[in-house]
């Protein structure tokens, strides 16, 4: 695979419905590797895990992110 040596990860900026907002959280640990966390709310992202927190750069309130953890590419495609 031409990217093998490469690590990537990517961010999710948007602002959910609060009515489904469990829903997907719940949704997105389901995807996880077995050793991969999805971690909430911390003041930083943690590199080794999938990160759910607020994200103060959306204008509107009540805007998100997710980040992925550090990836192959492979599981970057999974992921999005």
């Amino acid at each position: 695979m031409p990217y093998s040596h490469l690590k990537f990860g990517c961010e999710f900026e948007f602002y959910p419905n609060e009515m489904l907002e469990d829903e997907m959280i719940d949704a997105l640990g389901d995807i996880l590797k077995e050793e991969t966390e999805l971690k909430k709310n911390l003041q930083s992202n943690d590199d080794n895990n999938m990160n759910y927190k607020n994200e103060p750069s959306l204008s509107a309130m009540g805007g998100k992110e997710i980040t992925t953890p550090i990836c192959t590419y492979e599981d970057l495609q999974s992921y999005i």
